[in-house]
């Protein structure tokens, strides 16, 4: 899944999903960010632990989708 993640469009650098656990909510937050530039996209939140999911759960492919909108931009990848 993780492959249909477009470069930065920023840096052009290399993005991947991410996700960081909230104790305070008691949920995953998931997102794209680039490796380089530090950039991430919107925030989806996620009940169960996106790499127990293997990464393939509705927060990660909103997530995946939000980062590879690109304004203007016409589907050339």
């Amino acid at each position: 899944m993780q492959d249909s993640i477009k470069a930065c469009p920023h840096c052009g650098g290399t993005a991947c999903l991410t996700s960081n656990y909230s104790y305070k909510t008691r949920t995953y937050f998931v997102f794209v960010k680039c490796d380089i530039c530090g950039a991430q996209g919107k925030l989806y939140n996620s009940k169960e632990e996106p790499a127990a999911a293997e990464w393939n759960n509705t927060a990660c492919t909103d997530a995946i989708s939000a980062w590879n909108m690109r304004q203007g931009a016409e589907d050339a990848d």
